[in-house]
């Protein structure tokens, strides 16, 4: 939807600043707006500040300018004065406010993605570039702004998003436009994110695909109960991120296997992970199958939460990797399972002990209760 807005605004002679947290949001962004563009038949500059993630948009970056292939470049023009020029410009928060940056000028307007996970002062930042008019778009479902966790507790404006400091609560509110429809996850799965955390309202707009082969539905939850340990626990055992759950790890590692031997790509997977060390030990348990089945992994992905905002992958394996312990925010943050679960394109797998999720020594009762539509929604397996 802000892809086609950005289109729409360039055809109509408007200048587009494009900005979001991370690279990885911005490329796609950048992406989106490009494919309608090309769509409509229109040329035009664009400049993309900063690292980029995505290799379709290193073309247009400062190395690329760079190069003596560049149009612009031959015609005499800096990389300052291109992207002072340029009708499109994406450049990521950090970027805009990095004082030895290419200043790109005035925009009519500047178009910012991701806002749930950015801080008030860097949307502040951004909208001094608009002459015109700031679109935020983001969800305050999913992850909010990030700080440092052993840093003193930040003040307002770096903790809030700009949804809760407006007051934007309710998908009612004029001044947000709710989009009802979403066009990553086949139905089933994005029914359960749309019962977990949006009171049914999300609908689904994907075509249907058949089921892939092995898991005998499109979201599995496999009950593997297991105990957690802790990385270095003589000195660390208040440190959450050195949690890991062996037992999940290796459940992880045979869900890839069946994927993989039902014709999935391993850049088709990834690995959702409350914790450092269980990304750690599910990457060693990995490992050990590529080399005893003799397979190719390059390309899968094992990472933490906040690694997948923005991303998807056709199959998602998503670990709660707590069991029998306290859980932490990672395992109980209804915006991070959000994140995790909505990753999903085609296969969703969780993995945990559904007598854990619940226990009420553990977790409330309203807890228990969106774990159990979780589970009522879900093929239960029991791998041995």
């Amino acid at each position: 939807t802000m892809g086609a807005l950005a289109a729409s605004l360039i055809q109509n002679g408007k200048r587009v600043l494009l900005t979001a947290l991370s690279n990885m949001a911005l490329d796609q962004l950048l992406l989106s707006t490009l494919e309608r563009l090309q769509n409509a038949s229109v040329n035009t500059s664009i400049a993309r500040l900063g690292s980029t993630m995505d290799e379709r948009c290193r073309g247009f970056s400062r190395n690329a300018f760079n190069a003596t292939s560049f149009s612009a470049k031959r015609a005499g023009m800096r990389w300052s004065e291109h992207v002072k020029f340029a009708s499109l410009v994406a450049g990521n928060f950090a970027m805009l406010a990095f004082p030895r940056a290419a200043n790109p000028g005035q925009f009519d307007y500047v178009i910012a993605d991701e806002v749930s996970m950015a801080n008030i002062p860097s949307l502040a930042a951004a909208s001094f570039f608009a002459k015109n008019g700031l679109v935020v778009g983001g969800d305050p479902n999913q992850l909010p702004p990030i700080y440092p966790e052993d840093a003193e507790e930040p003040n307002e404006w770096f903790r809030a998003n700009i949804f809760d400091m407006a007051g934007v609560t309710e998908r009612t509110d004029p001044r947000a436009a709710f989009l009802d429809t979403q066009y990553r996850m086949q139905k089933e799965i994005g029914d359960l994110v749309s019962q977990m955390f949006y009171d049914g309202a999300l609908r689904t707009g994907t075509n249907p695909l058949p089921l892939l082969g092995g898991f005998g539905g499109r979201v599995v939850f496999i009950h593997s109960p297991g105990s957690v340990e802790m990385v270095g626990k003589t000195y660390f055992d208040t440190e959450e991120q050195r949690r890991y759950n062996e037992v999940h790890a290796e459940s992880a590692a045979k869900a890839v296997f069946m994927a993989l031997k039902h014709g999935v790509k391993p850049s088709e997977i990834g690995i959702i992970a409350p914790y450092n060390a269980q990304v750690v030990k599910t990457l060693q348990k990995v490992r050990e199958l590529s080399l005893h089945e003799r397979l190719n992994m390059q390309g899968l992905k094992v990472s933490t939460i906040h690694s997948f905002q923005g991303q998807e992958r056709r199959v998602i394996i998503v670990d709660f990797s707590d069991d029998n312990i306290k859980p932490t925010r990672l395992t109980a943050k209804w915006e991070l399972i959000n994140v995790a679960l909505s990753r999903a394109k085609e296969q969703l797998t969780i993995i945990g002990n559904r007598d854990y999720l619940q226990n009420d020594t553990y977790f409330s009762i309203g807890e228990i209760e969106v774990f159990q539509t979780m589970l009522n929604n879900a093929r239960i397996l029991v791998w041995k």
